[in-house]
């Protein structure tokens, strides 16, 4: 793992952000089309999920990326879910639980 991620990682460990709940996404690409003067058109976009609570009907944070990162989601998402159903369905418990450190009920959302 690079340095800087496993830095990022350990801050996301550490950290006391509640997590908020969404369950539905909404994506959005925005694209800007541009003319330069001798009639040439560069094109320019990113992607943008809005997380919404349908509890509520309200939007709960709204993430804007580029494209590789969005790709970079999509390919970390598909790997997580994989394995997360595979350990799901596996009868087996886990080696190594998942160690927590606060417990938080508290709902934002």
């Amino acid at each position: 793992m690079q340095p800087v991620m496993k830095q990022a990682q350990q801050n996301i460990m550490k950290s006391r952000m509640p997590p908020i709940f969404a369950d539905e996404a909404v994506i959005i690409t925005p694209i800007r089309a541009m003319k330069d003067k001798d009639g040439n058109i560069t094109k320019e976009g990113h992607v943008v999920v809005v997380f919404v609570d349908m509890t509520t009907q309200q939007p709960v944070s709204k993430i804007a990326m580029t494209t590789t990162t969005a790709k970079n989601l999509e390919r970390a998402l598909t790997n997580s879910i994989e394995r997360l159903e595979k350990d799901l369905k596996s009868k087996d418990i886990p080696i190594k639980p998942t160690e927590v450190t606060e417990t938080s009920t508290k709902y934002i959302g």
